[in-house]
């Protein structure tokens, strides 16, 4: 076993100094361990110094100093290796997810939704900060730290607004036109200009610049503008107002009617038309403050974009959309006892008449009102019919 004199050790710290490890308790670890590994491994009569620098060229790769900077790095960033894997696995998973929801929205199988959503989420609140916060740490200028939070901002906000198209909330679109401003017009400039000057980033910093703008102009494609959702919500309420004025001209002319006043299934007719018409008028009022009665229908303002959203559930439609599910259950009974085929019952499976999907659809407004328009245009088809049988 080795015994290493005063001197010895003297010169190995003096050494260690000389190599650019300034920190004194790094230092000192540093002489420890070395001290350590050399009275353990060189025989009594063996060469110090020729040992010494063999030993101190394992602790590095091409200088000393870099274990004290990853001992900075470490001081400073306690958590590093932890946040390394969870930003590993939150990558992973949100791959993992997204492709299950990707899959499953293909095949029409439910959790797609779900699967989607946890996609997201993973990726755009826990593996994208993660990983532009481990890069951030990576850079020495301050100004490519803030390039990197910028970059990181509007990577965030567009998966956020993926986020609230697949789970049909309202403002996607805005939170893509604001992506498209933070990363064309703040990042893309800064990134721009930083890296332009330098002939090694140079045109790594063109060709990743026209990405973005080309990556960018694709997704705007993607996104209805607000001119023309206005105008498709105007043309929306425009039929809808034409649907709604015929049907009440054909329940004027039923009412008229003397022949069907015997028939003993009008007064299943009269209660669906009129709670229809009272499902249309709460959504109408409740929405755009208009009445379906109202001629203002046809003369909506279209900057108020409502019909073409997500439906609103509340107790009150449910409560009269469970009601109206109930009387047209026995309006279809009431056709079969009839029992001539001409007469066509009216669909409930799959529609806002079913149970199971009242509350839960993801479907807007002009479609809830359309489905109330054909019950009664079913129940206008088959009041013709029976007065044929006449």
């Amino acid at each position: 076993m080795y015994t290493l004199s005063d001197h010895q050790i003297d010169f190995i710290l003096n050494d260690i100094r000389a190599r650019g490890v300034e920190m004194e308790d790094l230092q000192y670890n540093l002489l420890d361990h070395i001290c350590c590994i050399i009275e353990k491994d060189l025989e009594t009569n063996g060469d110090f110094e020729s040992f010494y620098q063999k030993t101190i060229r394992s602790f590095y790769k091409d200088a000393l100093w870099e274990i004290e900077e990853e001992t900075i790095s470490l001081l400073t960033f306690k958590h590093y290796y932890t946040m390394k894997k969870l930003m590993i696995w939150s990558g992973a998973f949100s791959v993992f997810t997204l492709a299950v929801g990707i899959w499953f929205k293909f095949m029409y199988w439910p959790g797609a939704t779900l699967a989607l959503g946890l996609g997201i989420v993973f990726g755009s609140l826990i593996f994208l900060p993660l990983l532009f916060t481990l890069k951030a740490k990576e850079q020495q200028s301050r100004k490519d730290k803030i390039v990197m939070v910028f970059g990181a901002l509007g990577t965030i906000v567009m998966c956020l607004s993926f986020l609230f198209k697949v789970l049909h909330w309202p403002h996607s679109s805005t939170l893509a036109y604001l992506s498209a401003v933070i990363m064309l017009f703040v990042f893309l400039p800064l990134y721009f200009f930083a890296g332009i000057r330098k002939a090694e980033t140079k045109l790594n910093t063109i060709t990743t610049s026209m990405l973005v703008i080309l990556v960018y102009c694709m997704l705007l494609l993607t996104i209805r503008t607000p001119r023309l959702t206005s105008f498709t919500e105007l043309n929306t309420l425009q039929e809808l107002g034409i649907s709604q004025e015929i049907l009440l001209n054909e329940y004027r002319m039923s009412l008229n009617n003397p022949a069907l006043k015997q028939q003993s299934i009008q007064e299943l007719n009269d209660k669906i038309f009129k709670l229809c018409n009272e499902s249309k008028t709460y959504i109408f009022w409740r929405d755009t403050g208009l009445d379906t009665n109202d001629t203002q229908i046809r003369e909506f303002n279209y900057n108020k974009r409502l019909l073409c959203d997500p439906f609103k559930w509340d107790p009150t439609i449910e409560g009269k959309i469970n009601k109206l599910g109930l009387l047209v259950d026995h309006y279809n009974y009431a056709l079969s006892n009839i029992g001539n085929k001409k007469l066509s019952r009216i669909r409930t499976i799959h529609t806002i008449l079913d149970n199971v999907n009242i509350g839960s659809q993801n479907i807007t407004r002009a479609s809830v009102i359309n489905q109330l328009n054909q019950i009664e245009m079913f129940i206008f088809q088959n009041t013709r019919t029976l007065l044929a049988m006449k």
